[in-house]
């Protein structure tokens, strides 16, 4: 069974994640994701982008949320290759 995680991160940190197009990212068996425009391993998988943030907070938008508004979302983590 996969293992799952609630990550928080607030406005100002995904505004500056999606102007970078970073992704998070995470190795497999790993319990520590990652922001980045590409994986570090050929194994790493995306875990999220920060359209899925917005998306599970029920916005479309980064636009007019700043400061320490904070989104935290249910994440699943690769299996152990």
């Amino acid at each position: 069974m996969a293992k799952k995680m609630l990550y928080t991160i607030t406005a100002d940190e995904l505004g500056i994640n999606d102007d970078n197009d970073l992704k998070l990212y995470c190795t497999p068996g790993s319990i520590a994701p990652y922001w980045a425009s590409q994986p570090n391993f050929s194994n790493d998988v995306c875990v999220a982008t920060v359209q899925d943030f917005l998306s599970d907070a029920g916005f479309d938008s980064i636009e007019g949320f700043e400061g320490d508004f904070t989104f935290d979302m249910q994440i699943e983590l690769p299996e152990p290759l």
